[in-house]
């Protein structure tokens, strides 16, 4: 279904990209197959999908026991607090809530926005004002996660995953990327942004409606997620034909200081 597909998108991301260090986990259910899966970023997160609560607590219990720290929490909204609930009863860490992200699945646009520039893959002149869009993109998010803009920015580029809108003078706008998951159904409009001073202009409805055609013309499913708060958005994303599919909570295991 829509929903367990949005959920394991970034699981299939995750994988794809295989990160140093990164462990994959499966809880199995009654009967051998796997009820939940899941990996942790050593330095970032632990990310799953599927299963219930029940499985949720499972593997809390399994990485409390096998000393495994978990610095944050990306899970459907109905799992992660079981998680976090059990973890910490086990551990004494206990996390807080930093994001709630609508993710958000489309088959069909419903119609065109004016387009208000032309959208085209960046290039290594762009670098350097891409890279300070994505920094000041992270500060807005508040996700409290490491991120490295300049790197990553730098892989999108050299992936050719990473669009930029340009208006008629050369000057870029809003910025954007599709990151194509492992599912043959999927790509993920991701990274969307616009400067402040651009904002109000339609150029991000520009922008996205580019890349989900990009997405829609290879016959897959264009998903993407954003702040739930984030009523904006939600609006441009909703008036391009995206439906919601889930809610994913980000936790962030909560300082020694902030416990007390």
């Amino acid at each position: 279904c829509l929903a367990c597909a949005a959920e394991c998108v970034v699981l299939f991301r995750i994988a794809k990209a295989k990160p140093p260090g990164v462990r994959y986990f499966a809880v199995r259910g009654e009967h051998g197959g796997a009820a939940l899966t899941a990996c942790l970023h050593p330095a970032d997160q632990v990310v799953f999908a599927g299963g219930g609560p029940r499985a949720a607590e499972h593997l809390a219990a399994w990485l409390a026991e096998q000393g495994l720290d978990v610095p944050g929490v990306f899970a459907p909204e109905a799992l992660s607090a079981p998680f976090a609930a059990r973890y910490t009863a086990l551990t004494g860490k206990a996390f807080k809530l930093v994001k709630a992200l609508g993710h958000y699945g489309l088959s069909e646009l419903a119609s065109a926005p004016r387009r208000t520039g032309e959208v085209r893959l960046a290039t290594l002149n762009d670098q350097a004002l891409l890279a300070a869009y994505r920094a000041a993109s992270q500060r807005e998010a508040n996700t409290q996660r490491p991120v490295d803009p300049e790197g990553t920015v730098a892989q999108e580029i050299e992936a050719r995953s990473l669009y930029v809108l340009a208006l008629p003078d050369g000057q870029v706008v809003s910025t954007g990327s599709i990151l194509w998951d492992r599912s043959p159904l999927s790509g993920y409009v991701d990274h969307v942004f616009t400067p402040v001073a651009h904002r109000g202009n339609g150029h991000a409805s520009s922008l996205v409606f580019a890349l989900s055609q990009r997405i829609l013309a290879k016959h897959r499913v264009a998903r993407l997620s954003v702040d739930v708060d984030n009523a904006p958005a939600i609006a441009v994303y909703e008036k391009l034909g995206y439906k919601k599919a889930c809610q994913m909570n980000n936790l962030r295991q909560v300082a020694p200081l902030e416990r007390r």
